[in-house]
C-alpha cells in the first residue's frame, strides 16, 4: 500500500496537481477492495462448483439421487408424489433464486419425512428414510448459503464500483484540464518549430534539387549509351563494344549487356557454320535456362542424326541394287526355261476346253443349288437375329430383377439393425423399457 501512495503522489507531482493524489489514493483503495471481493467470489463459485459433479453441486447431486433411491424402494403412497415437488420446487430456485422456493422446498421436505414416519414402516427403513432427508436438506440449505454468500460479495463490489466513479470522473475533469494546458504550450512550441523547420525545408530542397541533378546526370549516360547498344541489338547487329566504366547499378546493367551481346555472338556464329553445313562445332549453353542455346543444340543433334541415316539408307540402296542384278540373270535363265514348257502347255490346253465346258454345265446346276441355299441361310439369319434381341431383353430383366432384390437385402439389414438397437435400448432402460423390448 506504501508503494502505491509513493507512485501515486508521484503522478500527482507530475501533473502538478496535489488534490490527484488523495482521489487517486481512494480510487486504488476501492480498486483493491473490489480486487479482493472479487478472488472471494471466485473462491465461493469453485466451493459451490464449477458444473454439476463437483463441489456443494455434486455432494448435493449425490444427496438427490440416494433420496430417489429410498423413495422408490420403500413405496411408500404419495412419497413419490412429494418427491417430485421437492425437486421442483429446488429447480424453481435455482433457475430463479427467490427465496420462496427455499421455504416451499424444506415444508416439502418436512411433508416427506412426515408421510414415512405416518407409514408405519419398520425402524431401519424410517431410519434410512430420515438420513436421506438429512443429508439432501444440509446440501440443500449448503447451496442456499453459499448463494447468499455470493450475492452479497457481487453487491459489494458493485459498490465499489459505484464509490469510485466519482473519484474517476473528478481524475478526467483534472486531466482534461491538465492536458489543454499542456496543448496550448505544445502550440506554442510548435509554431517556434515551424519557423525553424521551413527555414531547414528550404536549405534542404536547395541541397535535394543539387543532388538531384548531378544523379540524374551520372545516370542518364550510361542509360543513354545502353539504349543505343540495345538499338543495334535489335537490328541484328551484335558487334557492338560495350564499356563499363563503374560497379554501380548502372555498370551492372551494363556488364550483364555485354555477356548478353558476348551469347547472342556466339549463337549467331554458330548459326552460320550450321549453315554451311559445319556440324562438328559443340554448342556451349550459358545457363540451364539458356532457350536459345538448348534449340541450336538440339538442332544440330537432329541434323547430324539425319544425315547418318541418309548415309545409311544409301548403303542400303547400294546393296539392294546388287541383289537386283542377280535376280536379273536368274530371271533369264528361267525365260528359256519357260519356252520349252509352252508347247506343253499347248497341248493341255486342248484338253482343258473340253473340260470346261464340262465344268460349264455343272456349274449352272450349282448355282440354282446356291440361290436356294441362299434363301434358307437369309431366313436363318433373320431368325437368329430375333433370338438375340430376346435374349438381349433377358439379360436386361434379369439385371433389373438383381438390382431389386439388392435392394431389398438392404432394407431387411436395416430393418434387422434398427430392431437390435430398440433391443439394446430397451435392455438399457430395464423395466421400463419392456413395452418397447416388445415393439423391437
Amino acid at each position: 500500500m506504501v508503494a502505491k501512495s509513493r507512485s501515486i503522489d508521484t503522478i500527482a507531482e507530475s501533473l502538478g496537481r496535489q488534490e490527484v493524489a488523495a482521489t487517486a489514493l481512494a480510487i486504488a483503495t476501492n480498486a483493491e477492495q473490489y480486487v479482493v471481493t472479487l478472488q472471494e467470489v471466485v473462491a465461493a463459485h469453485a466451493r459451490k462448483g464449477l458444473d454439476h459433479n463437483s463441489g456443494l453441486q455434486g455432494r448435493f447431486r449425490d444427496a438427490a439421487h440416494a433420496l430417489e433411491k429410498v423413495v422408490e424402494e420403500f413405496n411408500v403412497a404419495g412419497a413419490q408424489a412429494l418427491y417430485l415437488e421437492i425437486r421442483k420446487q429446488e429447480k424453481d430456485y435455482l433457475l430463479r433464486g427467490d427465496d420462496k422456493y427455499v421455504v416451499n422446498t424444506l415444508a416439502a421436505l418436512a411433508a416427506l419425512d412426515t408421510a414415512f414416519v405416518a407409514a408405519n414402516l419398520p425402524r431401519e427403513q424410517v431410519r434410512a428414510v430420515q438420513t436421506g432427508i438429512a443429508e439432501y436438506r444440509q446440501g440443500f440449505e449448503a447451496l442456499v448459503a453459499e448463494d447468499q454468500q455470493i450475492t452479497s460479495l457481487v453487491a459489494r463490489m458493485r459498490d465499489a464500483v459505484h464509490a469510485v466513479e466519482p473519484d474517476v470522473d473528478k481524475v478526467v475533469d483534472l486531466a482534461d484540464k491538465l492536458a489543454t494546458h499542456h496543448l496550448e504550450q505544445i502550440h506554442a512550441r510548435a509554431d517556434s518549430l515551424s519557423r525553424t523547420v521551413l527555414l531547414i525545408s528550404v536549405a534542404a530542397l536547395l541541397v535535394g534539387v543539387i543532388l538531384a541533378y548531378l544523379i540524374s546526370n551520372a545516370i542518364s549516360r550510361p542509360l543513354q549509351s545502353a539504349v543505343g547498344v540495345v538499338e543495334r541489338v535489335a537490328e541484328g547487329d551484335f558487334g557492338v563494344d560495350i564499356e563499363v566504366d563503374g560497379r554501380d547499378e548502372t555498370g551492372m546493367m551494363l556488364l550483364s549487356m555485354q555477356e548478353m551481346v558476348a551469347n547472342l555472338k556466339e549463337k549467331a556464329d554458330l548459326a552460320i557454320r550450321i549453315s554451311r553445313n559445319d556440324l562438328t562445332h559443340e554448342v556451349r549453353l550459358a545457363s540451364d535456362r539458356d532457350v536459345l542455346g538448348r534449340a541450336l543444340r538440339e538442332m544440330s543433334d537432329n541434323l547430324n542424326q539425319v544425315i547418318g541415316d541418309i548415309v545409311m539408307v544409301a548403303e542400303q540402296i547400294a546393296a539392294g541394287a546388287g541383289q537386283v542384278a542377280d535376280a536379273s540373270q536368274s530371271l533369264s535363265q528361267g525365260a528359256a526355261e519357260q519356252a520349252a514348257s509352252l508347247e506343253q502347255i499347248t497341248s493341255s490346253m486342248t484338253e482343258m476346253a473340253s473340260q470346261t465346258k464340262t465344268n460349264a454345265e455343272n456349274a449352272g446346276q450349282a448355282n440354282t443349288l446356291a440361290g436356294q441355299t441362299k434363301e434358307v441361310a437369309l431366313r436363318g439369319n433373320e431368325q437368329m437375329q430375333d433370338m438375340v434381341t430376346a435374349m438381349a431383353e433377358i439379360t436386361e430383366s434379369g439385371q433389373n430383377i438383381s438390382k431389386i432384390i439388392k435392394t431389398i437385402d438392404e432394407i431387411a439389414f436395416q430393418t434387422n439393425l434398427l430392431a437390435l438397437n430398440a433391443a439394446v435400448e430397451a435392455a438399457r432402460a430395464g423395466r421400463h423399457g419392456k413395452g418397447f423390448a416388445v415393439v423391437a
